[in-house]
């Protein structure tokens, strides 16, 4: 006899409990072939291929998707980068106004004018022609005819709308033919003149004198000084940088006959020798 806690394998307790123990496995073994047996049956089936080939186009498609807006955002980054970039703008030309010779005043008759208009003292004429010989005006510079009657009567609104149309219209046809550029192809006019700004404007006035296009848009500067041109070409420079490919002409200008002082302040006095006529377009 064997001792007692053990089994005989032949015994039909050995049996049952070797196949109570496998059991686990084949169960698994069942259920793993029956998963196969349905995925294969799955993959055979004509509905399930035609899904995997949707899904294979809209991948596509969303590929080809993304592509797009991948290159449309980057265009657009481009063109906002190119748009930021300040464009170059170059100064064609430029024209300075050449007066008559008959528009020549020499120091020297600085004293017999003063005397003829009859507004100055002995004191105030020795005082303008002390400043005449000191600075750097020459006997060449130019004083427009108004001024040079010494009469108060040859002064007024219309002779200073002729020194304007005599200094500024002949530098502004110099220009134009040194340049070659048309009157109708200038899409600005920007004219700066501090004292001088009557109605209609200095820059309407050269519209209409060119025949400008109904396009041309134009600015009129006063009352700034002599640093009217700077900014007149700074705001020519922002025009064009805006409006490319594109023409602006800026015309400075002072008039005297329109300011002429025959008063006794020395620190206005001090000025009219210094005025001369000028004008430039560029």
């Amino acid at each position: 006899m064997e001792p007692s806690g053990r089994s005989s394998s032949n015994s039909p307790l050995f049996a049952l409990t070797k196949i109570t123990r496998s059991a686990p496995a084949v169960i698994i073994a069942a259920v793993a072939l029956g998963a196969y047996s349905d995925i294969g049956a799955l993959i055979n089936n004509a509905d399930v291929a035609r899904l995997l080939a949707l899904l294979q186009s809209t991948c596509e498609i969303s590929i080809w998707l993304m592509l797009t807006v991948a290159l449309a955002v980057g265009i657009h980054l481009l063109y906002s980068f190119k748009k930021q970039q300040k464009r170059r703008v170059f100064v064609v030309d430029f024209a300075v106004h050449k007066p008559d010779p008959s528009w020549t005043f020499p120091r020297a008759a600085l004293r017999d004018l003063c005397t003829r208009s009859g507004k100055f003292t002995p004191e105030d004429i020795d005082f303008q022609e002390k400043i005449a010989f000191r600075t750097g005006l020459g006997d060449h510079t130019a004083v427009c005819p108004a001024i040079q009657t010494g009469s108060d009567d040859a002064l007024g609104i219309e002779p200073a709308r002729f020194e304007f149309g005599a200094t500024c219209f002949t530098s502004i046809a110099e220009l134009f033919n040194k340049t070659g550029v048309q009157p109708n192809q200038v899409k600005f006019v920007i004219t700066n003149s501090s004292l001088f700004n009557p109605t209609p404007s200095l820059s309407s006035a050269i519209i209409n004198h060119f025949k400008m296009g109904t396009d041309t848009m134009n600015y009129s500067l006063g009352g700034m000084g002599c640093s009217a041109g700077v900014i007149a070409l700074d705001l020519a420079r922002q025009m064009l940088e805006l409006h490319p490919e594109t023409y602006a002409l800026v015309v400075s200008h002072e008039n005297i006959t329109n300011n002429y002082y025959g008063g006794k302040d020395k620190s206005m006095l001090s000025e009219f020798p210094l005025a001369h006529t000028a004008a430039t377009s560029d």
